[in-house]
């Protein structure tokens, strides 16, 4: 998990609580099917104890799937229409200017091979909120986002996503899409396989 102690009043981040200001809601996205594997319900479940503390924030979900009607139900009976869109899946292009419209990524699944929405979202510059679920270990760190335990999910996700937003502003953009560049350069890549290799010969 970031070490970042939450010690900021909610004071110092006054677009967080004041409706009038210009800056527009904080945004967190995730893109997932709707299964209880993908973790979104808990997601959900998550999101509604912080917005109880900050309104001004906003969870879209992109996906479909058995759990959608369940999600659907949950955000009526919660009045979260404001806050929170359930939306199909989308083309690569819709779903890149979902990224960019979006300041947190979050994948709370119990598996993930790579991670590939995790990918994208690192080389646009967006930093991540991630189970430690396999492949996201390899992608997620200190630098680049926040990685939490699977045990006691909702609320571990809780408090990821209020650090999160707590601690924001220690996210540099810039870093993270250098860092994702270099990371998944096809020479990059090619230099693992080789590294790979050589210690299985070795």
């Amino acid at each position: 998990l970031l070490a970042l102690p939450i010690v900021e009043p909610i004071r110092s981040f006054p677009w967080l609580t004041n409706p009038s200001t210009n800056v527009s809601e904080f945004t967190f996205l995730s893109i997932a099917p709707l299964t209880e594997r993908k973790g979104v319900l808990e997601l959900l479940k998550s999101f509604k104890s912080i917005h109880e503390i900050h309104q001004n924030i906003r969870l879209v979900i992109i996906g479909e799937g058995p759990l959608y009607s369940t999600m659907n139900n949950y955000i009526l009976n919660n009045n979260l229409n404001s806050s929170v869109t359930l939306k199909k899946w989308k083309n690569k292009t819709e779903l890149i200017r979902e990224l960019d419209k979006s300041h947190v990524l979050v994948s709370a699944s119990e598996r993930e091979t790579f991670g590939l929405t995790i990918a994208e979202a690192l080389l646009r510059g967006i930093p991540i909120i991630s189970t430690k679920s396999g492949g996201p270990q390899e992608l997620v760190n200190e630098s680049n986002g926040i990685l939490i335990e699977l045990n006691q999910k909702v609320k571990r996700l809780e408090e990821a996503l209020l650090k999160m937003i707590l601690n924001y502003d220690n996210f540099n953009s810039e870093n993270i899409k250098e860092d994702a560049l270099k990371k998944f350069h096809s020479g990059e890549i090619c230099n693992s396989y080789v590294r790979i290799y050589d210690e299985i010969v070795a």
